[in-house]
């Protein structure tokens, strides 16, 4: 799908004036229910174009960056859209712009766990270490449908890496005692029981 259809569809939906509703309703009505259906529709197609070039073997985040970018011009109030344009855009040596992406998510829907654990990731990965704890915590607060495991080991690591024993340990026997899940199932279990192990728990 072209940017042009795009463009097209976005300029539909600007084509209709206050004065022609009022002269207009139903038929207005009618046009304008229409219109936003499009414009969905080509929202959903540009976000699976830009999950298809993260997913791909190999992956291709540039591609992917590039499309969930024109996803995010096209529709300014998607958190979605910002979440997959921000993960695409991890693998650039500049942070800032994927962090800049995962906040304007959060801020879109503070409520979706998946942008405050990858934003703690990043920000992990950046070395940013205290700000990453925040944004781990935030984001299990929220009870993430999946991925609870992984994520605790994640905030487990990086309170190790702050000489934040007691705290990591809590993560690591919580960790052990869950049920294994989707998308690492025993891994992550077996993997808190060890780190137990190697400090005397």
């Amino acid at each position: 799908m072209s940017w042009g259809v795009l463009q097209f569809a976005i300029g539909l939906l600007k084509e209709w004036e206050l004065s022609s509703e009022i002269s207009k309703p139903q038929h207005i009505s009618s046009m304008r229910m229409a219109n936003s259906k499009a414009h969905e529709k080509l929202i959903q197609q540009k976000l699976k174009e830009g999950q298809k070039f993260l997913f791909a073997e190999p992956p291709d985040p540039a591609r992917a960056a590039t499309i969930l970018a024109e996803l995010t011009h096209v529709a300014p109030n998607s958190a979605e859209g910002f979440f997959w344009l921000a993960s695409a855009l991890l693998s650039q040596p500049d942070f800032s712009k994927a962090e800049a992406a995962f906040r304007k998510a959060i801020a879109l829907d503070p409520t979706d766990s998946r942008a405050h654990l990858s934003l703690g990731s990043g920000l992990e990965q950046a070395g940013r270490l205290k700000e990453a704890v925040q944004c781990y915590r935030d984001g299990l607060a929220l009870k993430p449908h999946y991925g609870e495991a992984d994520s605790r080991l994640m905030l487990a690591s990086v309170l190790k890496k702050l000489g934040r024993m007691d705290e990591a340990v809590v993560e690591w026997q919580t960790v052990a005692s869950m049920e294994p899940m989707y998308p690492s199932y025993e891994e992550p279990m077996n993997e808190a029981k060890r780190e137990l192990k190697n400090h005397g728990w």
